[in-house]
Formats: structure tokens, C-alpha cells, sequence
């Protein structure tokens, strides 16, 4: 089936029609498109990020375990963009590793309420979603 260039075709066109097995697959279609318009687009690992970011939330649905991330992913962020400095400033370094082990352990302390293991235990590329999915819950 081709794609539509907008929701207003999809609506229109599609769901005129009888309701078959057409107009189904034809329905699912358009709220796919619909979604791929919304989202940009964006994939990371041929996966749509928001796809990526939805599963993991799952796994975060405690508020203890939320807030621990809330301030663990950051954290680690920074510790980080620290480490390389370390080549010129040392201290850059200790206190780069110290944040990054900090943030772990914020996040494994989160996951112990949670009750259930973090994401990339089952999945290594939900290594790189935490961070999407901290920007999704900052920007709420």
C-alpha cells in the first residue's frame, strides 16, 4: 500500500471505505504513518526511538527508581565528558570516574525498589536510551 503524505489523506481516503480486511490493514497504515510523521522518523538500532524509550520506561515505573535515574543518568553523563580531560588535569579524571560510578549506583539502588533488572541486562542498546528517556521525562 502506498504512504500518504498526510494524516488528512489517510483519514479521508482510507477509512471511506467499507470495513473489510482492507480497510484494516489500510487503517493500521495510516496511524503507522501517522506515527513515523510525528516522530520524525527518528531510529536508532532500525528501532523508532520512542519504540526504544517506551520499553524501557517499563522498567522504571517506581518513583524512587525514577528519581535515582532522574539524578544517576546525568550523573554519568557528565562523569563522562569529564574523563577525557583527565589527559590534561587529573583531576578531571577522578572526579570523572567518581560521578560515573556514582550514577551506576544510583541507578542499580533505583532498580532494587523497581524490583526488576535494568533494561540492557536483556538488550546491551538500551545502554545508549537512558539518556533519551531522561530528556523525555525532563521536558515533561
Amino acid at each position: 500500500m502506498p504512504h500518504h503524505s498526510t494524516q488528512q489523506q489517510c483519514t479521508k481516503g482510507y477509512l471511506s471505505q467499507t470495513r473489510d480486511l482492507r480497510l484494516a490493514i489500510s487503517f493500521a497504515e495510516c496511524r503507522h504513518h501517522d506515527r513515523l510523521l510525528t516522530m520524525g522518523n527518528k531510529k536508532i538500532f532500525g528501532r523508532d526511538v520512542d519504540d526504544w524509550v517506551d520499553e524501557y520506561a517499563l522498567s522504571h515505573q517506581n518513583g524512587i527508581n525514577q528519581v535515582c535515574h532522574t539524578i544517576g543518568i546525568p550523573t554519568i553523563v557528565i562523569g563522562l565528558l569529564l574523563m577525557p580531560f583527565g589527559f590534561f588535569w587529573l583531576w578531571c579524571l577522578y572526579a570523572g570516574v567518581t560521578l560515573f560510578v556514582a550514577g551506576w549506583v544510583f541507578q542499580f539502588i533505583g532498580h532494587a525498589f523497581e524490583g526488576k533488572p535494568p533494561e540492557f541486562f536483556k538488550d546491551w542498546r538500551f545502554l545508549f536510551i537512558g539518556l533519551r528517556w531522561w530528556i523525555r521525562k525532563i521536558s515533561k
